[in-house]
């Protein structure tokens, strides 16, 4: 019964090896590896109820490559929970770029009108916002027969503060309520950063999402921060 245990324990252990692997993805014709962050595992299509949930806070006019989740909730995704995770991330891409090969000049002066415009991008993001919040709101109520409505107060964009040739990141501070049946509010803060990639002639995004009050004042996240591509 002991090596029997053992070699039980031996195939997960490998199991959660191979899924911490990278991530073969396809933007267009063209393919890409992404790395999979330390201390997360990549969400696949076997994990079926997560990997819908996450589809539903995707903006419309993107596309979802991967998304990975921390380690730790492996365990209750695979017996089919949504457990409540404080840390996401998931990478994306426009779909209108899909077809576009970007050269690095371009990428060049994207990010100039990013830094330029990042309080236009946020309002227009905000105004985006709530649609996905109700679809969010209703996708949580139908699963688990709950009156919850969930709202965006505010969003509060930081200044970029890391860049290279091939990448711009910046932060954002949100602001959110969460009402149940009974009228009452829980307020709560969160913390988005978007990493704008450039690779292969793909522009993509890394987005990490953290909730509660871990961000550091400084620019990137306390212990763990976005995906390293």
């Amino acid at each position: 019964m002991k090596r029997i245990t053992l070699s039980l324990l031996s195939l997960q252990l490998l199991a959660g090896l191979l899924m911490a692997a990278d991530v073969a993805v396809n933007i267009g014709e063209t393919s890409l590896t992404i790395p999979t962050p330390r201390g997360y595992v990549p969400v696949t299509k076997e994990m079926a109820a997560l990997d819908r949930d996450l589809e539903d806070f995707v903006a419309p006019q993107n596309t979802r490559l991967v998304s990975f989740i921390p380690e730790q909730y492996l365990p209750a995704v695979q017996r089919g929970e949504i457990p409540a995770m404080a840390r996401t991330v998931s990478v994306q891409t426009n779909k209108k770029t899909v077809p576009s090969t970007i050269t690095s000049s371009e990428f060049a002066r994207f990010k100039d009108i990013v830094r330029r415009q990042n309080d236009e991008l946020i309002q227009k993001a905000e105004k985006e916002m709530p649609g996905l919040m109700d679809k969010a709101s209703k996708k949580i109520n139908d699963q688990f027969n709950t009156d919850l409505t969930m709202n965006l107060s505010s969003m509060v964009p930081f200044p970029p503060h890391d860049e290279s040739d091939r990448s711009l990141s910046f932060s954002m501070l949100l602001h959110y309520s969460i009402k149940n049946a009974a009228g009452r509010s829980t307020n709560g803060v969160g913390y988005v950063t978007t990493t704008f990639l450039h690779a292969r002639g793909k522009l993509f995004s890394s987005t990490s999402t953290a909730t509660g009050r871990t961000w550091t004042g400084r620019g990137s996240f306390q212990k763990t921060g976005p995906p390293p591509f």
